[in-house]
């Protein structure tokens, strides 16, 4: 592989533009032509797209372009039979275009035959032949720079597809979802090759994502009773309904709730588009589903959740505003606790927001709250994570952040023998002491006993999850009783934990109890 840094673009005169590259050997009408289904394939219009592009095909059938689309608009609709016959197509007749290697390439990589994949791309380098006019456009240097760094991965040259993976990162961000992809296979392989998942046995690979059909139309239900969550705010669900609903039979309606899941991002922009036309109720059934799954308690359910919450920050932002931490951490305590390996490889994951793996880390931390004897299984996924983080030579990995965020709850569960790990970051100068305070004060915090009892984080019955109880720091009428029975150190510490609550529900847990 050739060195990924700027002595590389500059040696091959690397120029990559986000403009149209017109290419002067197509008529006007079909450069435009294509440029609008490129448009409509990226917002997900597919009405009457796949007769669209065949009319065009019909009119120019030489143009290898419309092929591409032709396969992208397949594939978008999931159908990948007749996407990889169209790519077999464009092979067969257009073997020199760019995107008949790549597409290849894809093929190969779903047939576990990364080695051919490999053949065909090779390096950087071989796509600097279909520059046009000196330059690649950015859609042909992504795909091909993702298309090899799987490859890479698949085949278990981690460094190589490393490589891929920080010569993108020069052209843009960990948003763009070809990035974030490569990111995450090759954080699935590393694992599955075995470093980094050695403390625990038979450690799952990371989740995939759901293929998801755009679409406005509702999913078909196993039970009627199912529609209740398209009806009811999550704020004002009747006790009644949630008793039928409880009452259903488990397997059958986790997958309706499954279903509905899928359904906040199926529909996701056709409710966008349409937001002033429905009242909140019509729109609160994805926190109406989270609930009721985190009580059916099938650890299977996880992954679909994660799909959910590893979207963009719009999409979160769109169905739950700011209220992630109280879905989301509770459900990742009750669907994962029993299977708290699942949870610390999800924080692994390089490409999902900080905020979200935090999430994920407050409640491994819960676990604690609510089974105290389970105290040295966290504290071991804490070192993990810190002995992860801190050996990650990656900086676009590395997360100093989150490593901070854990860090804090360390401290908030007077975790002692992972101070040698907060020692650590402050040394390599990634320590914040605006998450927690200065070391010497983090040193004798952690040394103190921790309070009497534990505030709970979580809701421990389906009711409380829909009526917000277990948000109740302290009742109205304790603060002052709670004060007058503390010394003055521990009423530091109570407004401290009250203090940085406020400002952040993630980062602590604790509180005295009457």
């Amino acid at each position: 592989m050739l060195p990924f840094n700027q002595s590389f673009y500059d040696k091959y005169q690397i120029k990559i533009t986000e403009d149209a590259i017109e290419n002067n050997e197509y008529p006007l009408e079909l450069q435009r032509a294509m440029e609008n289904i490129k448009y409509a394939l990226d917002d997900r219009d597919m009405e009457g797209m796949v007769s669209i592009i065949k009319s065009w095909i019909k009119g120019y059938p030489k143009t290898p372009e419309l092929y591409n689309l032709l396969s992208n608009a397949y594939s978008i609709e999931g159908n990948y039979k007749k996407s990889d016959k169209v790519i077999r197509e464009m092979v067969r007749k257009f073997p020199d275009y760019m995107f008949s290697k790549i597409q290849m390439a894809h093929i190969h990589i779903r047939n576990d035959e990364s080695e051919k994949a490999l053949a065909i791309l090779k390096s950087p380098k071989r796509m600097l032949r279909y520059r046009i006019r000196g330059y690649l456009h950015i859609s042909q240097f992504l795909a091909w720079m993702v298309t090899l760094g799987i490859a890479h991965s698949d085949y278990g040259n981690e460094e190589e597809a490393r490589d891929c993976l920080r010569m993108l990162l020069d052209y843009g961000d960990w948003d763009l979802p070809q990035i974030k992809y490569l990111g995450n296979k090759i954080n699935r392989n590393k694992f599955k090759l075995g470093k980094g998942a050695d403390f625990y046995d038979n450690t799952p690979p990371v989740i995939p994502h759901f293929k998801i059909t755009p679409t406005d139309e509702k999913p078909v239900f196993h039970h009627p009773e199912t529609e209740w969550l398209y009806q009811f705010s999550n704020e004002g669900f009747p006790v009644e309904k949630i008793d039928a609903l409880m009452a259903l039979p488990p397997e059958s309606f986790k997958e309706d709730l499954e279903k509905v899941v899928l359904d906040s991002l199926a529909r996701y922009a056709w409710y966008y588009d349409n937001y002033d036309a429905f009242v909140e109720e019509e729109q609160s059934f994805l926190p109406n589903a989270l609930n009721f799954l985190m009580f059916l308690g099938d650890e299977k359910s996880m992954e679909i959740v994660w799909d959910v919450i590893a979207r963009d920050d719009d999409f979160i932002e769109y169905w739950l505003a700011d209220q992630g931490p109280e879905y989301f951490t509770p459900l990742f305590y009750h669907l994962g606790n029993k299977r708290i390996d699942r949870l610390v490889e999800l924080i692994k994951q390089p490409n999902v927001d900080t905020w979200v793996k935090a999430y994920v880390s407050n409640a491994i931390g819960n676990i604690i709250v609510y089974q105290p004897e389970r105290n040295k299984e966290v504290e071991g996924c804490f070192s993990q994570l810190f002995n992860f983080f801190l050996d990650e030579e990656d900086e676009n990995i590395f997360d100093t952040t989150l490593m901070n965020l854990i860090m804090s709850e360390a401290v908030s569960l007077r975790m002692k023998t992972l101070l040698p790990f907060i020692e650590e970051m402050e040394e390599m100068k990634v320590f914040d002491p605006m998450i927690r305070g200065t070391l010497e004060e983090i040193k004798n915090e952690i040394d103190k006993p921790p309070f009497k009892s534990i505030d709970r984080c979580v809701p421990l019955d389906i009711y409380q999850a829909f009526d917000g109880s277990y948000l109740e720091i302290v009742d109205k009428a304790e603060p002052k009783k709670l004060l007058e029975k503390l010394d003055e150190e521990e009423k530091d510490d109570v407004d401290k934990y009250l203090s940085e609550l406020f400002i952040d529900s993630i980062r602590n847990y604790f509180s005295e109890e009457i």
